[in-house]
C-alpha cells in the first residue's frame, strides 16, 4: 500500500507498534460513510454517481498498474468522503501482487467475485473488472454504462482486459450520446430558426397584404350593406315564391285529381263503348243471320214461277207472304233469352226491311 499515493485511494503513513494492539497500519482518516452506505440512501444525483465511478474506474487503474490486484472490490470497502463527496479505495486486506498470490484458497465476497476467481487461488486483474461490474450496476449510472458492465461480467476471455478498454468504450459511448444530443438539440433549433425565419417571412408578406386588405374592407363593408338588403328582397321574393309555389302544387293537384276523375271516366266510357260495339256487332251478327234466313225462305217461297206477274203485284206478294213471316217468327223465337226485348225489334225491323228490299229489286227466278 506505501506503493499507491493515489487521490481515490487511501494513503498509508506508516508501521507503528502500538501497546495492546501490537503491529499497527497507520492510514489517513477518511471521515466519510461507505458507497454502499450512500447508495441505500438513494439521495445522490446522477452525475455525481456518474464522477464516483469514473475515480473509482481510476483507482482501480492505478493499482492494476503497480501490479496489484484489490480481489475484494464491493460498496462496502469504497468510502465516500463527506467533503466533496469524492471515493476512496480501502481494505486492501486481501490484495495480491499479479505476480504472487498470498493466499493459496480462492479469497473474497461471494456476491462480488468472478466465476473463476471462485474456483482458483491464482490471482487476475480480470477478476477486479469483474467486481467492478457489479458495483456499477448498483449505482444505476443510466443506458450508456449499460453495454459496458455486461461485459465487465462476460467469461474471463470475453471480458475487458484492462480499466483502459472500459473508459474508452464509456468515453466511446459518451461520444456517441453527445451526437445524439446534439442531432437531438439542434434539430428542434433548426427546425425553429426555420419557423422564425418563415414566420419572419409571412409577416413582412402579411403586412403588406394587411395594408391592401385595409383598403378593401370598406368596400366590403359597403358591398356587405348592398348584399344584406339584396338579401332581404331575396328573401321576401323567396317568401312570395313559396307563396306562388304552395298554390301551384293545390292547382297541380286539383288538376291531377281532375286528370285522375277524367282518366276513370275515359276508362269507363272506352269499356261502355266495347260493351256497346260488341253489343251491335251481336246485332249486326243475328241481322245477317236473319237475311239469310229470310233468303232461304225467298228460294223456298213459289212466287218466282210468275215470270210475267205485274211488279207491283210482286212486290205485293213478297212483303206479304205467309212463309216469310213464318220463317222470321221462327227466327225471332231463337233470339229470345239471348237479346233484349228492344234488341229483337230492332233485329226483326232489319228483316222486314231487307224483305222490302228484296221486293223492290224485283226479283227473279235463280236456279240455285
Amino acid at each position: 500500500m506505501t506503493q499507491l499515493q493515489h487521490p481515490a485511494i487511501v494513503t498509508v503513513v506508516g508501521l507503528e507498534s502500538v501497546d495492546g494492539l501490537g503491529e499497527c497500519i497507520v492510514m489517513e482518516y477518511v471521515e466519510g460513510q461507505t458507497l454502499a452506505t450512500v447508495l441505500a440512501k438513494r439521495n445522490t444525483l446522477l452525475h455525481q454517481r456518474r464522477r464516483m465511478a469514473e475515480e473509482l474506474l481510476e483507482a482501480v487503474k492505478h493499482i492494476h498498474a503497480k501490479g496489484i490486484i484489490h480481489r475484494d472490490l464491493k460498496p462496502s470497502n469504497i468510502m465516500v468522503t463527506a467533503n466533496g463527496g469524492h471515493i476512496k479505495l480501502v481494505d486492501f486486506g486481501l490484495a495480491d501482487s499479479d505476480s504472487h498470490c498470498v493466499f493459496k484458497q480462492p479469497a473474497g465476497t461471494p456476491k462480488y467475485m468472478s466465476p473463476e476467481q471462485k474456483q482458483y487461488s491464482k490471482a487476475d486483474v480480470r477478476n477486479d473488472i469483474y467486481s467492478l461490474g457489479i458495483i456499477l450496476g448498483q449505482m444505476n449510472l443510466g443506458g450508456i454504462y449499460q453495454k459496458v458492465i455486461k461485459r465487465c461480467l462476460r467469461p474471463a476471455e470475453e471480458r475487458y482486459q484492462n480499466v483502459d478498454e472500459i473508459r474508452d468504450d464509456i468515453q466511446r459511448f459518451k461520444k456517441r450520446r453527445m451526437r445524439m444530443l446534439f442531432f437531438t438539440i439542434s434539430l428542434p433549433f433548426l427546425l425553429l430558426m426555420a419557423t422564425v425565419g418563415w414566420m419572419a417571412w409571412q409577416w413582412h408578406i402579411q403586412r403588406q397584404i394587411t395594408q391592401s386588405q385595409q383598403m378593401l374592407l370598406e368596400s366590403q363593408d359597403k358591398e356587405m350593406d348592398a348584399q344584406r338588403i339584396k338579401m332581404t328582397i331575396l328573401e321576401e321574393e323567396t317568401r312570395l315564391a313559396k307563396n306562388e309555389q304552395s298554390a301551384q302544387r293545390k292547382t297541380v293537384k286539383k288538376l291531377t285529381d281532375s286528370l285522375t276523375i277524367l282518366t276513370n271516366e275515359n276508362i269507363r266510357m272506352q269499356e261502355k263503348e266495347k260493351v256497346e260495339s260488341e253489343r251491335k256487332q251481336r246485332i249486326d251478327d243475328a241481322k245477317q243471320k236473319g237475311f239469310l234466313v229470310v233468303d232461304e225462305a225467298m228460294w223456298k217461297f213459289g212466287t218466282m214461277i210468275y215470270k210475267e206477274i205485274n211488279p207491283e203485284m210482286y212486290i205485293g206478294i213478297v212483303e206479304n207472304n205467309a212463309v216469310l213471316d213464318k220463317a222470321k217468327i221462327k227466327y225471332q223465337e231463337t233470339l229470345r233469352g239471348k237479346f233484349e226485348e228492344n234488341e229483337i225489334v230492332e233485329i226483326m225491323i232489319a228483316l222486314n226491311q231487307h224483305q222490302k228490299d228484296l221486293a223492290s229489286k224485283k226479283w227473279k227466278t235463280v236456279i240455285r
